[in-house]
């Protein structure tokens, strides 16, 4: 990195605000994906263009969650649970099977799939507008202590952690943050590639690990919408299924316990079937499943890890250290089952160099720039 950047910021707090305030959440996720972008450009050019920073990760991501925010594809998976009773029986047993049998025709199964829709959009965009409220800011606050000239970043960084909150990420704490661009920094005039990329993929995973921790609620709310809309709102707003949960009480048949079984396998059923990261080029991968098709092998400078750090918080979930596990999550609604897929996808993708490039075609970013959803493909 030189001494000093000098050059005016892609991002500024302000745009960032402007964001954040759009009310129309599709135009908001557009508008957050791109500044994502535009911030992991900045980002590079303050630390490192070979490894790929949060904001490069969270660009895909960002664009991947706009599919449902948008509507655009309809959870086939949840339909077919729902009419197919072959597939249903085995999830979740003859009783319930017995239940679906006698009371589907009165459950309007199109609505219920609309509702959790709409819903799932709802919790996306939450969680897509939070995320990008806490973290944006603070990377264009950091991007602007580290292109200033080399007399000043070290108090400038040194002001910038010290505005961080205390405490824990659940607790509305940055301690992780402060931990990651405390990473971020040094990696930016390291010589060795080595050390250097085991510097950027810990501040990745530990900036990973802090807006799961805060997405929690939303991801786990999204992820429960089918069961709640067709337990509660669908069989479970039937004269006759609450009649039966009540005679079955006695005997410890509860709602709440046949909700959380059903849900159990649902969170399971969907985090293999149904998740998907879009990447670039057209590349999907699966977030669940056995064989996780991996586009690369792992990078060389991020072989053999030797950092105590990265170590420890790869050990948190995941017990083999040096080698990429070949299956994907179990279910994507536990804390540990995401941070176990995300820290691999970011040490298999830290140096793919095609994450840097444009989420969006030039024509769609002409749209969003002037504050319009695009209306052909973006």
């Amino acid at each position: 990195m030189v001494d000093h950047l000098g050059a005016d910021p892609i991002v500024t707090l302000e745009e960032i605000a402007r964001i954040t305030e759009e009310a129309n959440p599709v135009l908001r996720n557009l508008r957050i994906t791109q500044c994502y972008h535009d911030l992991s450009t900045e980002i590079a050019r303050v630390i490192d263009t070979g490894n790929a920073n949060w904001c490069t990760f969270a660009t895909w991501a960002s664009r991947t969650a706009g599919i449902s925010i948008r509507d655009q594809e309809l959870p086939r998976v949840l339909l077919h649970l729902l009419r197919d009773e072959a597939r249903l029986r085995p999830r979740v047993g003859r009783l319930f099977t017995w239940i679906y049998r006698h009371t589907a025709a009165k459950v309007d199964l199109l609505q219920q799939a609309r509702n959790t829709i709409q819903h799932v959009s709802e919790e996306v965009a939450d969680g897509n507008r939070k995320v990008f409220a806490e973290l944006a800011p603070l990377f264009a606050r950091f991007v602007g202590a580290m292109a200033s000239p080399a007399t000043e970043r070290a108090s400038r960084l040194q002001a910038f952690l010290a505005d961080l909150r205390p405490g824990p990420s659940d607790r509305d704490g940055q301690d992780v943050l402060r931990r990651a661009f405390s990473n971020y920094a040094p990696a930016a005039g390291e010589t060795d590639a080595g050390t250097r990329a085991q510097l950027m993929l810990l501040a990745n995973c530990q900036i990973g690990l802090h807006e799961q921790t805060r997405l929690q609620d939303d991801i786990k709310g999204a992820m429960d919408a089918p069961v709640a809309a067709f337990i509660s709102d669908g069989l479970g707003s039937l004269l006759l299924i609450r009649l039966a949960f009540v005679l079955l009480w006695p005997i410890g048949i509860r709602r709440e316990r046949v909700r959380a079984a059903i849900q159990e396998e649902w969170q399971s059923v969907a985090t293999r079937f149904s998740m998907r990261l879009s990447l670039p080029g057209g590349r999907v991968l699966p977030l669940g499943g056995d064989a996780i098709p991996w586009p690369s092998q792992i990078p060389e400078a991020l072989h053999t890890l030797s950092n105590p750090e990265l170590i420890a918080l790869r050990q948190r979930f995941d017990d083999d250290t040096q080698r990429l596990r070949t299956h994907g999550a179990d279910n994507w609604s536990r804390l540990s089952d995401r941070m176990g897929f995300i820290c691999e996808l970011f040490r298999a993708e830290q140096q793919s160099q095609d994450l840097f490039g444009q989420p969006f075609s030039p024509a769609a970013r002409g749209d969003i720039a002037r504050g319009v959803v695009p209306q052909g493909g973006i």
